[in-house]
């Protein structure tokens, strides 16, 4: 069972209905005595005992699934702890090289006597390593390391990024790991899009999250750029693809999918920049 705990309880369910069918048909034929074999009560007691026995294996099976269910989630958010922590890590690595530089160039400034120059450059500096530890809070830890990762990720590619979060989030355990994958593609797909942008036009990207009386809402934008289609709700059709390769760029199909799924709403608008808005219920999420 610990191999394939799927297969096992496919097994033990089938099972259980056939005994079950071959039980209450036993139980009709006896009411007009017909087909009964000559040990009928010892036939129905080692059935009622098989049924017994495969109920307790289902109960058990079924508390092995929700656990080994309950450790993916973990090992998922583990995934995410460990590339936020390898970020970091990046991050404070080129901030240790880079130091010996600042600090040159800070004492230089200082010889020289050009104390607005060093605290111009001295406020600079402090202002890019806050920009680089910025801290996410949204409510919902797996959110604020998916945020902080694509966040790091984003600004490793010189794309700056405004993030703003005006509410708390609350949900229950179950849809936490579709939100994850919700603004997973999301991010992916604007980072994505404004590496394609031409040295003519600015990256950046807004990441907004807020709420009202009914739902959470989820904003997030980035550059338009020259390669957008002229209808973008297409993005919306599995398998388009705006991507060269097989089997990429559908992640706004798979976000309809799973948006839907939680009785949310999804829009596209690309005007000025290119913009998804989401809108989930709260009492969809276990709020």
């Amino acid at each position: 069972m610990r191999r394939d705990p799927y297969k096992a309880a496919i097994v033990l369910f089938v099972a259980q209905l056939i005994l079950l069918a071959i039980l209450i048909n036993n139980s009709l034929m006896k009411k007009y005595n017909f087909y009964q074999p000559a040990n009928g009560e010892r036939y129905e007691l080692l059935l009622g005992i098989l049924l017994f026995a495969l109920n307790i294996a289902a109960i058990f099976t079924i508390r092995y699934l929700d656990i080994s269910g309950q450790e993916g989630q973990q090992h998922r958010l583990m995934a995410l702890k460990f590339k936020h922590l390898a970020e970091q890590n990046r991050i404070y690595r080129q901030h240790q090289h880079d130091f010996k530089n600042h600090l040159n160039i800070m004492v230089s400034l200082f010889r020289q006597k050009e104390l607005g120059k060093l605290e111009e450059y001295l406020f600079s500096y402090i202002a890019e390593i806050n920009d680089t530890s910025f801290k996410v809070a949204t409510g919902i830890a797996e959110i604020d390391i998916l945020i902080s990762v694509k966040i790091d990720q984003a600004k490793s590619k010189s794309i700056p990024v405004d993030f703003r979060c005006r509410t708390s989030l609350k949900s229950g355990k179950g849809n936490v790991l579709l939100l994850v994958s919700i603004l997973s593609n999301v991010l992916d797909n604007a980072i994505e899009a404004c590496e394609r942008l031409t040295n003519d036009l600015s990256p950046q990207i807004c990441i907004h999250i807020d709420e009202d009386a009914l739902d959470y809402l989820f904003k997030v934008t980035n550059t338009l750029g020259p390669d957008m289609i002229a209808s973008p709700q297409i993005l919306f059709q599995e398998g388009f693809t705006t991507k060269e390769g097989e089997g990429r760029g559908e992640g706004l199909a798979i976000v309809k999918r799973l948006v839907t799924k939680l009785g949310g709403e999804v829009r596209i608008d690309a005007k000025d920049s290119f913009v998804v808005s989401i809108e989930i219920p709260k009492h969809q999420l276990g709020a």
